[in-house]
């Protein structure tokens, strides 16, 4: 709830992030919701006890400025592959581990995507899933994006090498 109100106005999002790290919570780059909304969830018990305390002045919310989000839907999950790896690691990151994202393999089945990375210097062809070294890659609009951790359809989530260890042949071999 509180970090729902903390990132409320879109406008204030860097005002915002500046004031978290200011209050020592760092935004690291491997943090994703899970992670990050757990040490904000810490913060905003603080804030709450010192509300409390300190019965500060009520102030209404003024209407302009205020925006709505819109619902996360299905189609937000799907890992486009016309959008940057940078684009995809934020999504990946922004929706890990509550609904997570997911990329669909050349059988039309999908396959979750719990944790990734931009594969900077790599090429595949976007959308393609493949194996390259040893490395899960799904090709995007710049590059390709290292599937890090997945979870094949009816499984578990688990990283890349148990799932290529198992499941290598549905993909194409090669960058």
């Amino acid at each position: 709830m509180v970090a729902g109100a903390l990132f409320n106005r879109a406008t204030d999002v860097f005002t915002k992030v500046v004031e978290i790290q200011g209050l020592g919570i760092e935004i690291r780059p491997d943090d994703d919701y899970g992670s990050l909304s757990r040490r904000l969830a810490d913060l905003g018990g603080e804030l709450l006890v010192e509300a409390l305390d300190d019965q500060p002045e009520f102030r209404e919310q003024p209407e302009q400025g205020v925006t709505i989000a819109n619902k996360i839907g299905p189609e937000d999950r799907h890992l486009d592959p016309e959008r940057s790896a940078h684009e995809l690691e934020l999504r990946v990151r922004a929706l890990s581990p509550h609904i997570g994202t997911y990329v669909e393999l050349p059988a039309g089945e999908r396959l979750g995507v719990w944790r990734a990375a931009a594969a900077v210097g790599t090429s595949v062809n976007p959308g393609e899933v493949t194996a390259a070294d040893d490395r899960l890659l799904f090709g995007c609009a710049d590059g390709a994006l290292e599937l890090l951790e997945v979870q094949p359809a009816g499984g578990r989530a688990m990283d890349a090498g148990a799932y290529l260890r198992g499941h290598a042949a549905k993909l194409g071999r090669g960058v």
